[in-house]
């Protein structure tokens, strides 16, 4: 259920950046705010992100190791097959019928997007999560909104602010997280 909580955004290029590499891959690091607001409590988690861009492909694929406080790192991947200025999200890679579907525009550069909008649904044994997600790039950070409803009923808010870190720091972070490998 929670790979939509780290599923930053398709824009999270390094500032400037208009022409890739095919593919290029950005890491970052941060922590990420959740609010309960059903009761009102405030939790955190680490969160690593290794982003794989690939314009002539046309996707982007995450995967991101979070941990929160007393338990065990978890991997969570997304993918995102970008069209224009709009993009489809999926947690297959193949974008085969999976539990996690959604769509979003993007803003800015080409492949150097600095806003993008979306909308996600992850189905649950349990029921239906809705995601309004808004995600911007301000320089080498990326910062993600995220309002969850379940069933309808708004239930979370999870905030996050990332920065781009280099591959030793990344790995360091991982290994002291005990992320799985990713």
């Amino acid at each position: 259920m929670r790979c939509f909580f780290v599923a930053l955004s398709a824009l999270a290029l390094s500032s400037g950046v208009s022409a890739l590499a095919s593919p290029k891959e950005i890491l970052y690091s941060g922590d990420a705010r959740l609010t309960n607001l059903t009761d009102g409590s405030v939790s955190t988690e680490q969160v690593l992100l290794r982003k794989t861009l690939d314009d002539r492909a046309s996707t982007l694929t995450e995967v991101a190791c979070y941990r929160d406080p007393g338990k065990p790192a978890v991997i969570s991947p997304v993918y995102m097959k970008v069209s224009g200025t709009s993009m489809q999200v999926s947690d297959q890679q193949d974008f085969s019928a999976g539990k996690l579907t959604g769509t979003g525009t993007l803003q800015g550069s080409s492949w150097d997007w600095n806003l993008l909008r979306w909308n996600m649904k992850y189905q649950t044994p349990a029921g239906l999560v809705e995601i309004l997600d808004v995600n911007f790039v301000v320089g080498n950070r990326l910062i993600g909104r995220k309002q969850m409803f379940f069933n309808g009923q708004p239930f979370r808010l999870w905030e996050a602010e990332m920065e781009e870190v280099s591959a030793a720091e990344f790995q360091s972070q991982a290994t002291a997280m005990g992320c799985p490998p990713f």
